[in-house]
């Protein structure tokens, strides 16, 4: 006996093996604890944990193979690849060695060892074909490699402490560590990034994507590539380019095809509000779209193991969530009802302000600020009413959402309570209360997010039926089509085609020689704007012959510019009996109001921005036949200056003259121009004009076809053909030499003359000191309109405080009040429920269940109750206090803001304030900061009850608060920069969309779509950076939380197990009842804090605006005692006046003295460029200047700008109207009366018009209505206004002789009175003004009567007998 002791003890291998092969023969899972610690058994390892997933990956091999056997090599080799076969090659041996060492130790074989040895062998050859044909076969690591390698390393980590806790086995032990080690190593290889060995070209968009698709699964699950950009963002300041780019795949041109659609085809007002709001609302809905039936599936799970504590009562929550689902469907419908009231109320707001912002100088000029700012106040008025019932509608559904979550536990309890009553079984006890505690909440927490998220995604789906709507609109579709992708730069196929085009013709002409080709002809067409609208041309029978200069004449409103949309296609066919024929691709066309974008001179030439090789030698001849050399030589930059926002910092005729440049050198062989002359002077018109068109003209030699409207005579001169329409019809056809024989309208215009000599020293004249334009930069991402602030890394308290100001304080204090209250009623109501099951273990008394569940219901009635009221003062009262003060605060600013302001900042940015930042501000911050103040509430409350009841859990509590300090202290500083880059990175994309809403038809005349469409996917793609980023950010901070309340609830788990005696089981519940939620309440309170750090970033962006916004000198002692009809009488005085537009830049004006009497008539003369419009600003305290200005003795720096402007009648040089009645238009102080209105316009014969389209209350068609009868409004306006000051700046510019000779008739009869001054470029009316200004490089140079200055030897004499009149 001994001896065989003896014998066990020395030599344990036949004995212990016998024993361990009788151990680990059985499934288990777990070995029996005589045999080992606590382990698996190795029968268990070998099918759960080696065969079962091998299985699994072996049989996605073949489909695996199939797919990467098709692919290109895509990948070089690299020493990557080379290491990754060096470790599979070593992890295959390892297998092989472990294999054989297991078939000698039958200690450790099982019966399924065979089988899972020989599986893991087959695997491990599998891992290292798929590395080697992966690698070369596509651009990122094998997914299935990564998960696979993951989960076996997991898994034999097990199988190697089994068998490190074995005897005699260490061989097998070291070798299967080694292979562990081996597969680790693989992991971190196959994790690795193969993008430096990629095969790169411009096709696959490798080179800009961002890093997502080129890195290993777990780096992307666990958002390791972000940390870089988390540590940037926490050491400096952020900028868009400093985000990672995109991945290839989401990039716009690959996901949008009809992105096209939105190149400014249609209404502006509506796309504006679908890009805001309804994109920001299918956004928030599609990032829970998948929490709907995520959500029923846990509520499933919940219910059934709720069935095994409670038993029928487990249906009451469930019952209860069904029930105020359907509830919130309800609620959901009607949303959707008022948010589309609300949306309506915010297109129309929104329509109005970027009317508005769009011509903020003419606003200035003619003193409408507070008229404006009065209007758009009531709209913003009108909005948040109309979206008070929106939030009434959240309020219900915060309501209906958190209902369940307090209501369930009490309902349910009251059930099972009643149920155990009947059956006379024991009440609630201790175990069965936390657990049934648990599991309702693992109920309502996603009910809760099944009835917050279904309005959501209903919203969505409403939004993307707008979209819809929007998207599949047919009326008003040009006749240009989009040009198909194509790899090539526009400007080649631009080119190409206008080579194409000249082969064509010319094989044509020498065809037929004899009668020249029509490149448009119409066969009795008649065309309008609408299917339903008026018919605006009739009959038209014409032809557009080629390399011919046709001239279009007729009265303002006959039709003309009409008869070019027309040409392009822009119009409607409308009786369908007529026929047109186009022999034309594209055509360079110029409106009648020149449309620039807000870029850089040269890049408007050009036609895009500076993208392609540009042809220097033609570009320059281009500026030397628009007359820009001497333009450009006054800027500092060249033509690198930014022309701003609709041209803002050109005169008007610098304006026309770079959109004619931009025609010019298109090199398209069909040119319309529309009166592009209007703001040129007669000199510079003679100039360009011969140089164009004259008998060695550019357009000449170039055998170009133009069509070109104008009233000008030295260019009707140079015609070739002629139309003549009125009132919508050919009055006359012909070339100019027949129609000159005749009787008609072109005879009536007598002689004309188109013969022009240059003057070298005239042209040198014309000194350019218009100069406030801004140089261009490289990058045109919103970063460059920001200062690096610490603020935007850091946050400030200043902005929160200005927030509650903005709210109310006593809202503010009322929203934290009930929120207290709340989170106090919810949280107690769990040691409540403590009490409850103590008291029951002691006695089960229905006395005492009844009293209990009563203070239960009700702290769960006062907590919903009190959430409730929390909501109603934050986003009724709150919210709307704070939407109406911050539009305010915006909207004094903007109006406010200096010229200089207005011109060098960009349309976009401002609307983007009016539009997202208020939307941020109306609806998503007030969602944030509920659900923040309420996180913020409930985890005091949580850690104060985890505090009491963990006891020793105490102690980690502040490392854990520490811990999530830093946690939202690194990730802040981050995703508050993200968030601010997030709103300004859109702007540029709304600049663009206005910009080529405004001038969709010359893109599409130009055939620019495509390449308008790269540029605005190019912007969208920029755009998107930073929300993706945020979003990814925002996931990072989940994964990093959920680890975080993991630890929290392991180290409460171990702590009651070490201590277990000194914790009694209701404590246990409340402390482990809490944990659960406190997950929950962590990510939400961090996730909040952040979202609302970063949501306030719109409140911080209208603060620094309202802050940091120059605005215009108010007079700190201006005059309260100015009498009302002030000025009286009209004079004006400057006194060595000096401007600047800023004061860094070159003066504008140099000296100006002048003295006008009351009742004079003054005609401003010069040269573009040459200040004369300057000077008319500076007049109207619109540019800081030294010297000084008097009005009937009155100096107007005693003035406040505002009181000054109401006093001065003024009509723009780009007529200024606003969408509304006609009434409004002319009379917007409504002042006047209808008759009086009425007669005025019959005295410039507009009352037809006006009555045709439903009289003074009719809303003005701004889309049809030609610049000169909108010119003829203006007028009207100032007739209507009484003021002994008018100012004219270049008023007839637009119209024709015979409505110049009207509109001159009434400035000498109905303001003989008043005293006049002009701006003009047209001088066939010159000797009706008293005096002559002569501006030259903003001097002025003569200053007499014109009959004396044409006596002499003047400059302005130079200039008038320079053309013909």
């Amino acid at each position: 006996m001994s001896k065989s002791v003896i014998f066990n003890i020395g030599k344990p291998g036949i004995g212990y093996m016998a024993s361990l092969l009788q151990c680990d023969e059985a499934f288990g899972p777990r070995v029996n604890p005589s045999c080992r610690a606590f382990d698996f058994t190795l029968f268990f390892e070998d099918v759960l944990l080696t065969i079962f997933p091998s299985v699994i990956f072996i049989l996605m091999l073949p489909v695996l193979a199939y797919t990467l056997l098709r692919s290109p090599s895509m990948v070089r080799r690299s020493w990557l690849l080379a290491l990754k076969t060096a470790v599979f090659l070593c992890l295959i041996a390892c297998h092989t060695a472990f294999l054989i060492l297991r078939r000698l130790n039958p200690g450790i074989e099982t019966r399924a060892s065979l089988a899972a040895d020989i599986l893991n062998l087959v695997g491990a050859i599998g891992i290292g074909l798929v590395s080697w044909f992966h690698h070369r076969g596509s651009v990122k690591p094998s997914t299935l490699l990564a998960i696979f390698l993951g989960v076996s390393v997991i898994l034999d980590i097990v199988r190697v402490r089994t068998l490190w806790l074995l005897r005699d086995v260490s061989h097998a032990a070291v070798v299967l560590t080694l292979a562990l080690a081996l597969k680790l190593c693989g992991l971190l290889l196959e994790s690795l990034s193969k993008r430096k060995n990629l095969y790169l070209s411009e096709n696959n968009g490798y080179a800009t994507s961002g890093p997502e698709p080129f890195i290993g699964f777990w780096i992307r699950v666990g958002f390791g590539w972000l940390l870089p950009t988390m540590r940037q963002g926490y050491h400096q300041i952020l900028s868009v380019d400093d985000l990672p780019a995109l991945d290839y795949r989401m990039k716009s041109d690959l996901l949008s095809c009809a992105l096209q659609d939105a190149i400014a085809k249609y209404g502006l007002k509506m796309s504006l509000t679908l890009m805001g709001t309804d994109v920001e609302r299918i956004m928030v809905g599609f990032r829970s779209i998948h929490e709907l039936w995520a959500s029923l599936v846990d509520i499933g799970i919940a219910t059934y193991l709720l069935q095994r504590q409670v038993y029928v009562a487990c249906l009451v929550p469930s019952a209860l969530v069904f029930a105020f689902v359907l509830v919130t469907f309800q609620i959901a419908a009607w949303s959707n009802k008022y948010q589309k009231l609300w949306i309506e109320k915010v297109e129309e707001r929104l329509s109005v302000t970027s009317s508005i912002l769009g011509d903020m100088r003419a606003i200035k000029m003619l003193g409408l600020s507070d008229k404006l700012f009065n209007i758009i106040d009531r709209l913003r008025q009108a909005e948040i009413t109309e979206s008070v019932k929106f939030r009434r509608m959240l309020i219900s559904q915060i309501f209906f959402a958190n209902s369940p979550s307090v209501l369930a536990p009490v309902v349910t309890f009251g059930v099972f309570v009643a149920i155990a009553a009947a059956r006379h079984d024991r009440s609630i006890l201790t175990a069965q209360a936390f657990t049934s505690l648990s599991l309702i909440s693992l109920q309502t927490t996603p009910a809760l997010a099944l009835i917050q998220n279904i309005p959501s995604v209903v919203q969505c789906l409403s939004c993307f039926g707008r979209i819809q709507e929007y998207c599949v609109r047919s009326e008003g579709q040009g006749f240009f089509d989009i040009e198909p992708k194509s790899k090539e730069p526009p400007s080649k196929h631009r080119h190409e085609k206008a080579t194409e085009m000249a082969v064509l013709r010319n094989t044509k002409r020498d065809v037929n020689n004899s009668q020249p080709s029509h490149i448009v002809s119409f066969s009795r067409e008649s065309f309008g704007w609408s299917k339903s609208g008026p018919t605006v041309l009739n009959h038209i029978d014409i032809s557009i012959m080629d390399s011919r200069i046709t001239i279009i004449l007729g009265p303002v409103g006959s039709g003309k510019s009409t008869l070019l949309e027309s040409i392009l296609g822009e119009t409607v066919a409308l009786d369908g009996k007529g026929r047109t024929d186009r022999n034309f691709s594209t055509a360079a066309y110029c409106s009648q109001v020149p449309w620039l974008m807000n870029g850089t001179i040269r890049d408007n030439i050009i036609g895009q921005p500076g993208k392609y090789s540009v042809d220097e030698e033609w570009y320059s001849t281009v500026l030397w036949a628009c007359g820009l050399e001497t333009d450009l030589r006054g800027f500092k930059e060249g033509d690198n200056v930014v022309v701003g926002s609709k041209g803002s910092s050109l005169s008007g005729g610098q304006k026309q003259r770079v959109a004619l440049a931009r025609a010019i050198y298109s090199r398209c062989q069909l040119i319309l121009l529309d009166d592009i002359f209007s703001g040129v002077d007669s000199y510079n018109v003679s100039l360009i004009s011969n140089r164009l068109l004259g008998k060695n003209g550019l357009l000449r030699k170039n055998q170009a076809t133009v069509v070109f409207v104008t009233h000008t005579p030295s260019i009707i001169a140079l015609a070739d053909d002629i139309i003549v329409l009125e009132n919508g019809r050919v009055l006359e056809f012909g070339t100019l030499e027949e129609l000159q024989q005749g009787n008609g309208y072109v005879a009536a215009l007598g002689k004309l003359s188109g013969v022009f000599e240059e003057t070298p020293l005239l042209e040198s004249t014309s000194n350019l000191t218009n100069n406030h334009g801004k140089p261009a930069t490289d990058d045109p991402s919103p970063s460059g309109e920001k200062a690096a602030d610490l603020n935007r890394r850091n946050g400030s308290f200043s902005v929160y405080r200005y927030f509650s100001k903005a709210s109310g304080h006593m809202a503010i204090t009322g929203v934290f009040a009930f929120l207290i209250l709340c989170v106090f009623c919810a949280e107690f109501s769990i040691v409540w429920v403590d009490w409850w099951s103590s008291a029951n273990t002691e006695s089960s008394s229905i006395r005492v269940d009844g009293m209990y569940l009563g203070v239960y219901a009700t702290l769960g009635v006062a907590s919903t109750l009190c959430m409730t009221i929390a909501c109603w003062f934050l986003f009724i009262t709150a919210i709307s206090n704070s939407a109406k003060n911050f539009h305010t605060d915006l909207l004094r600013t903007t109006l406010g803001a200096t010229l200089q302001f207005c011109l060098e900042t960009d349309v976009g940015s401002v609307i983007n304030r009016f539009s997202q930042d208020m939307e941020l501000v109306g609806m998503d911050l007030c969602s944030v900061a509920i659900n923040y103040s309420y996180a913020l509430c409930g985890i005091i409350g949580k850690g104060v009850l985890l505090a009491v009841f963990g006891k020793y859990l105490t102690v980690a509590l502040p490392l854990v608060a520490a811990t999530v300090y830093i946690i939202q202290r690194f990730y802040l500083c981050t995703s508050r920069q993200v968030r601010l880059l997030d709103i300004e990175a859109k702007a540029p994309v709304y600049q663009l969309f206005l910009e080529t809403s405004d001038g969709g038809n010359t893109v599409r005349a130009f055939g620019w779509q495509r390449s308008f469409q790269q540029i605005l996917e190019s912007r969208l793609d920029t755009s998107q950076r930073p929300i993706y980023s945020l979003y990814c950010i925002q996931q990072l901070l989940a994964f990093v939380l959920d680890l975080l309340v993991t630890i929290i609830a392991v180290i409460l788990v171990a702590i009651v197990v070490t201590w277990k005696n000194i914790f009694d089981a209701g404590a246990v519940g409340v402390a482990l009842v809490t944990v659960m939620s406190f997950n929950t309440t962590l990510m939400s309170l961090v996730k909040n804090w952040t979202m609302l750090e970063t949501s306030i970033g719109a409140v911080a962006r209208v603060k620094d605006f309202v802050e940091g916004t120059p605005l215009e000198d108010y007079a700190k002692n201006f005059h309260t005692d100015i009498s009302p009809n002030w000025p009286a009488s009209g004079m004006v005085e400057f006194n060595n006046v000096v401007a600047a537009y800023k004061s860094e830049a070159n003066p504008i004006l140099k000296g100006i003295s002048l003295s006008i009497k009351p009742g004079q008539k003054i005609a401003i003369c010069g040269h573009s460029g040459s200040g004369k419009t300057s000077l008319v600003l500076t007049l109207l305290a619109m540019i800081k200047y030294t010297g000084s200005i008097k009005i009937d003795s009155v100096d107007i720096s005693s003035l406040t700008p505002a009181d000054l402007r109401s006093r001065i009648n003024v009509v723009p040089q780009d007529p200024f109207l606003i969408p509304g009645t006609v009434r409004f238009n002319i009379d917007p102080y409504e002042n006047v009366s209808d008759d009086t209105i009425v007669r005025t316009l019959q005295r410039l014969s507009l009352w037809d018009k006006v009555e045709s389209i439903g009289g003074l209350d009719a809303k003005i068609p701004l889309t049809s209505w030609s610049v000169g009868e909108k010119q003829l409004l203006c007028l009207e306006r100032a007739m209507v206004r009484k003021s002994s000051i008018l100012i004219l700046d270049e008023a007839t510019s637009s119209v024709d002789s015979g409505t110049e000779r009207i509109m001159q008739d009434v400035i000498d009869k109905d303001f003989a009175a008043q005293t006049v001054l002009a701006v003009v470029h047209r001088l066939r009316y010159i000797r009706h003004f008293d005096k002559v200004a002569f501006l030259q490089g903003g001097e002025l140079v003569e200053y007499d009567t014109p009959d004396a200055l044409l006596e002499r030897d003047s400059a302005f004499a130079s200039l008038y007998n320079a053309v013909s009149h």
